[in-house]
């Protein structure tokens, strides 16, 4: 790396960083969390669809599901790739770090959508079991 670096290579250095980092994490939890993932996501549909069964059709669902996700959306996060030391070494390239923070930008919307999307197609179940809308007319 040179003294003159491009924001772009930046940010993907940092990325490329952040994710090695991350992937030794997952390295020293190792296999024993796809097992774990595995039971518990087979624990949870068996209970959800005894909940479907359950549930009354007097309950308004939209609301509960509007609720749930509110509460997601509101807890989306903005990964920058940000260090400490870039207060001080990145103020002079402020003016020029606007690439760099519109890819943090769409980086975070593209991990935010695919969370929300898991959480729909997670509550979708719940909607169409407790409603008399079918998929095709939904859409």
């Amino acid at each position: 790396m040179g003294i003159f670096m491009d924001i772009n290579t930046l940010w993907n250095l940092r990325a490329q960083e952040f994710y090695r980092k991350m992937l030794r994490y997952y390295s020293i939890i190792g296999a024993n969390v796809v097992y774990f993932f595995l039971v518990i996501g087979s624990i949870f549909i068996y209970y959800f669809n005894l909940f479907l069964q359950w549930i009354p059709s007097q309950i308004s669902v939209e609301v509960i599901l509007s609720l749930f996700i509110t509460f997601f959306l509101m807890r989306t996060n903005i990964r920058t790739f940000v260090k400490r030391a870039d207060i001080l070494f990145l103020l002079a390239l402020e003016v020029k770090l606007k690439s760099y923070f519109i890819k943090s930008l769409v980086y975070s919307f593209v991990i935010d959508v695919i969370k929300m999307l898991s959480l729909i197609t997670v509550l979708l179940s719940l909607f169409l079991q407790t409603t008399n809308i079918n998929l095709p007319s939904l859409f």
